[in-house]
């Protein structure tokens, strides 16, 4: 038995062993199936505190509260810094980035410009204004050195002094056909230095503009004084008794005091065109009527020389958008110097004719012309071609500038060609 037995025990306790294994497998799978849970778990939970963090460090804070509502509850110190940290540096980022936009605005705005260096001597900040002294875009000049992308070699200069020396600075340079003023300040913080560069060169021409035309009128109001003054001294002096002399004497002196008044005429004209007075109110006139009225001004003075004066005109009947007085002024002035610089027997012709939505006047002469050189200044205040022919004819040097201001208050276009 004992030896038939021990076959039979052992197939039976095998019998008992198979039974039993679909349980214990069971109990295996049940058990690695929370492992994988609990560690899918413990992953979800940190990565949604990572991405909490994440949040934070790209400054999105709108995900942050979804994020931490999964992180993971075991890691107290990171949502509590989350819970606490997250909003308030949120708002502080906000409130950071709306200053920079103001003052990207602001510097964007400012007329003159601005340049800010930290202490190696790069760009930190560059307004649009200052790019013209730059080689690259904005956004590709900041970090760099300016050495680097600065076209001025003074202002690189002038910013390495002030580096050096941390002083406050100013100085005037000449870059790129203009005249800058630039205003250095020297910070002890971040950035270093500040860079304003102010453009002034119209005030530089304009200042030139009155030094000379106080030269100008000066030395024109003084030339007739002078005469008035030495021919009634000669009078004064004895000549009185002499009938020839005095009437050559007060001839003089009238034509002086003529040239005299015309000057101050033309000033006063020229002043109240160039503020924006010449025209009050254009409207619609008979442009041929202007052309004759001024032909009857210059008739005597062109029969005296003998000169021919010929209008031309296709129609009676020419409207232009304009204004009387400013087109009286601007053809006296034409007709007048053609009359006057015309030789004995010469000829003037004015032509007037429509020209697509325009009409065209043009005032010809054959008289001395006109040196080429001269050409580009004769519009210019006080340009003469021949100053003492200009003088002796009792120009004041002002009327073609007075033509020119008044041809473009009234819209119009002006040229010449000799």
């Amino acid at each position: 038995m004992t030896a038939g037995g021990g076959p039979i025990a052992i197939l039976a306790a095998g019998a008992a062993l198979l039974e039993g294994l679909p349980a214990v497998a069971c109990l295996a799978s049940a058990g690695l199936l929370l492992v994988v849970f609990l560690a899918a778990f413990v992953r979800s939970r940190r990565r949604c505190s990572l991405q909490a963090a994440r949040a934070i460090a790209e400054g999105d804070y709108r995900k942050v509260q979804e994020a931490e509502a999964g992180a993971d509850p075991r890691i107290p110190e990171l949502q509590q810094h989350l819970e606490c940290f997250g909003p308030d540096l949120g708002r502080s980022l906000r409130k950071i980035a709306e200053e920079r936009d103001r003052m990207e605005v602001v510097l964007g705005s400012i007329l003159d410009g601005v340049i800010a260096l930290d202490r190696t001597g790069s760009v930190r900040v560059l307004n649009p204004p200052a790019q013209r002294f730059f080689s690259s875009p904005i956004k590709d000049c900041i970090g760099r050195p300016l050495r680097a992308v600065c076209r001025s070699d003074d202002l690189v200069e002038l910013a390495g002094r002030v580096l050096e020396e941390g002083q406050v600075a100013k100085d005037e340079l000449q870059f790129d056909g203009g005249i800058f003023d630039v205003y250095t300040t020297s910070l002890k913080a971040r950035p270093r230095i500040i860079l304003i560069l102010r453009d002034i060169t119209e005030i530089r021409q304009l200042e030139n503009l009155r030094r000379d035309f106080v030269t100008n009128v000066s030395h024109e109001l003084k030339t007739p004084l002078t005469s008035i003054r030495a021919y009634v001294e000669t009078l004064l002096d004895g000549g009185l008794e002499d009938q020839e002399v005095n009437l050559r004497f007060l001839k003089k002196i009238e034509f002086h005091a003529t040239r005299l008044t015309s000057l101050i005429t033309d000033l006063l004209t020229l002043s109240r065109i160039e503020s924006g007075q010449s025209v009050e109110q254009m409207t619609r006139l008979n442009l041929v009527s202007v052309l004759r009225e001024s032909f009857q001004r210059f008739g005597a003075v062109a029969e005296g020389k003998s000169i021919r004066l010929r209008l031309e005109v296709e129609t009676e009947r020419l409207e232009v958008l304009g204004e009387t007085e400013a087109l009286l002024q601007i053809f006296d002035n034409l007709i007048g110097n053609a009359v006057n610089y015309t030789e004995r027997g010469g000829r003037v012709t004015v032509r007037a004719a429509r020209e697509a939505k325009n009409i065209r006047v043009d005032v010809e002469d054959d008289g001395v012309g006109i040196p080429s050189e001269d050409l580009p200044r004769i519009f210019e205040r006080f340009y003469r071609v021949d100053k003492a022919r200009s003088r002796e004819q009792g120009g004041t040097g002002l009327g073609l500038s007075i033509v020119k201001h008044n041809v473009q208050a009234l819209d119009g276009e002006i040229f010449v060609r000799s």
